[in-house]
């Protein structure tokens, strides 16, 4: 009787299974939010191949895709990014010459002074209306409660949509928040944010009026609320944006604020108060100034206009 040579060994079924295995860990080295921007960037450079009907493997194909993203205007920031995706996916496009173009258009760039695309400070003068303006529903104070909590955190749009309640420790002082996963560490090293409460505008009154109008004690703390008050699943970084943004318009704001505004508008308050880069970067999870000091350029914008002759042309002219 002879043995089938379908049936899988022993042996050959281990192996599948730590081919599974490797295959898992792979995906989980980058988040979720990399892998669909990858895709994203190779889609786009296999619609540039079928146009002009090139070899995706051939080096001259990437540096006349790269070009073309230059052309078009993408930032430098894409570019680098598009051009490492390719090279990981096709290492036969990894030519010398590739990385001397992609220096080329980092230079040029800076020689342009072309402006990097930063989303707008949300400041405590314009947060204050828009806080106002929301409605006194449900939904209102999920919204307060996202606002408050999101600026005072200075939190990443990522890390408010992933906060769970089993990550709020109240404190005498405010809401100590744990955040084991950031943008800039996905690997489980644990940070911790203080969110200290306030007279006023409380970030930890709203939390709390936001946890007992909906009733929750675990899970997700920012969810979806239905037109009829009926409390959801966990709200999408884009529902981060689109709550900021919709806030805005009910107060007649005319930026377009998104929600890493919330983060951004912390920092650029925090320069404006003198504090310290060291302390800035313990709060938001900065791990190098040069990237922190991105935020810096609306603050010392006021900083010297409020010095300069203009503010002193306005005293002089001040009505006796």
């Amino acid at each position: 009787m002879q043995t089938s040579l379908t049936a899988a060994s022993p042996a050959s079924t281990a192996l599948a299974l730590l081919d599974a295995q490797v295959r898992a860990h792979l995906e989980s080295s980058r988040a979720p939010n990399t892998r669909k921007a990858q895709a994203c960037d190779l889609r786009s450079y296999a619609a540039f191949c079928d146009a002009h009907q090139l070899c995706e493997t051939q080096p001259t194909t990437l540096s006349r895709y790269l070009a073309q993203l230059d052309t078009s205007g993408a930032a430098p920031a894409t570019i680098l990014r598009r051009a490492s995706t390719i090279r990981r996916a096709l290492p036969q496009t990894a030519h010398p010459a590739v990385i001397e173009q992609l220096a080329g258009i980092s230079r040029l760039a800076a020689r342009a002074g072309r402006p990097q695309k930063l989303a707008p400070a949300l400041m405590p003068e314009a947060l204050a209306p828009m806080l106002g303006a929301l409605p006194h529903t449900l939904a209102g104070l999920r919204d307060r409660a996202l606002l408050l909590l999101g600026w005072a955190g200075a939190l990443r749009e990522e890390e408010l949509v992933r906060l769970c309640w089993e990550n709020l420790e109240t404190q005498e002082k405010g809401l100590l928040l744990t955040l084991p996963f950031s943008k800039t560490d996905q690997t489980g090293k644990i940070r911790t944010v203080c969110v200290h409460r306030q007279q006023g505008t409380c970030p930890v009154a709203a939390v709390q009026a936001w946890q007992r109008a909906a009733g929750l004690s675990s899970g997700p703390v920012l969810r979806s609320v239905s037109r009829h008050g009926a409390v959801g699943a966990c709200l999408s970084v884009s529902s981060v944006d689109a709550v900021v943004q919709r806030a805005a318009s009910a107060a007649d704001l005319p930026t377009r604020y998104t929600g890493h505004s919330l983060r951004a508008g912390w920092i650029t308050t925090a320069y404006q108060e003198g504090m310290s880069e060291a302390d800035i970067m313990l709060h938001t999870g900065h791990k190098s100034p040069l990237s922190l000091r991105r935020y810096r350029r609306d603050a010392d914008k006021w900083l010297a206009a409020s010095a300069s002759p203009l503010a002193r042309l306005g005293k002089i002219s001040r009505p006796a």
